[in-house]
């Protein structure tokens, strides 16, 4: 019933405080035949818009050729959160502590008995120490977990797509942000302890399938199958527990329409963006594209 929380976050966030390096090669893999790929057009311009899979392999190099050259022809490059953001130490040093318990306090005091015995039994089973990470509050020990299991299973944020991209730019495009870290964190810190029960327990049970559900996400991704992605990483998980709801409007519905409202100021320009996103947060009736298509202003057709 629980299968793919984990995968969902890694789709809503980039790496929760992993400092990302940034690589400039040319990654040689089995190639991606389609992607997430868009392009929309307004009366004034039209823009490129990109869905990430923020941890990946190499396998999904090269990318096909008209991105790149969408790329190339853009003056500014848009992500959710600027690596750079999330490596800045200051920035760290601020919000890290806040997604902590203080003093004695710990994550046990915030779960179910049961759900705590889970976690101690993960940890122990993975040879992880369980005393300082018991010190995360669940939406940041999510992360860490999720993003720790996937680097195991070869999906490393260095191949991400956004970091791709951004290795690229060379001082030569702007950068800007849909998102700022400070929002991202501030979702995480928004988790009440009536739903840590819950968030943990789904993290917990989908790490131990991830690799298999990963490998058909990023099948999905790489044909530029949007309605399989709708499937595995929205529909499903809402008809299996409609419980689900409430967190994938937090995580996903809410910053949709945010992220939707920048990327039509972009449609206002003069010049010409590329925006790269999570591709969870393109697909399905509440994803940006619909939000988008359902304006009536804008010629939308996928790459």
């Amino acid at each position: 019933m629980f299968r793919k929380f984990a995968v969902m976050l890694v789709m809503a966030f980039v790496s929760g405080f992993i400092a990302v390096g940034v690589y400039a090669q040319e990654f040689k893999g089995g190639g991606s035949e389609r992607t997430v790929f868009y392009e929309i057009k307004s009366d004034k311009t039209h823009i490129f818009l990109m869905g990430s899979i923020h941890f990946a392999d190499e396998n999904v190099y090269p990318l096909p050729r008209d991105v790149i050259e969408a790329f190339d022809n853009s003056a500014n490059l848009v992500v959710e959160v600027d690596a750079g953001s999330i490596a800045n130490q200051e920035k760290q040093n601020k919000f890290v502590p806040m997604l902590m318990y203080s003093g004695k306090e710990s994550i046990k005091d915030h779960l179910s008995r049961r759900v705590f015995s889970m976690l101690e039994n993960y940890l122990k089973k993975n040879n992880m120490a369980s005393g300082a990470i018991l010190k995360f509050k669940p939406g940041l020990l999510s992360i860490i977990l999720t993003s720790r299991r996937l680097m195991e299973l070869g999906f490393l944020p260095k191949f991400g797509i956004e970091n791709f991209f951004l290795s690229r730019v060379k001082g030569q495009k702007n950068v800007f942000e849909l998102e700022s870290i400070e929002e991202q964190m501030g979702l995480f810190l928004s988790i009440k302890d009536a739903d840590a029960d819950k968030f943990m327990e789904r993290t917990l049970i989908d790490l131990d399938r991830m690799g298999k559900l990963m490998n058909v996400v990023v099948a999905a991704w790489k044909r530029g199958d949007v309605e399989a992605l709708n499937k595995l990483l929205l529909l499903d998980p809402i008809k299996e527990d409609s419980s689900m709801l409430p967190i994938m409007k937090t995580f996903f519905f809410d910053r949709n329409i945010r992220m939707a409202s920048k990327i039509e100021s972009l449609l206002q320009r003069d010049d010409i963006s590329f925006v790269v996103v999570g591709a969870g947060h393109l697909i399905g009736d509440k994803g940006i594209i619909a939000i988008l298509q359902n304006k009536g202003i804008y010629q939308i057709r996928q790459l």
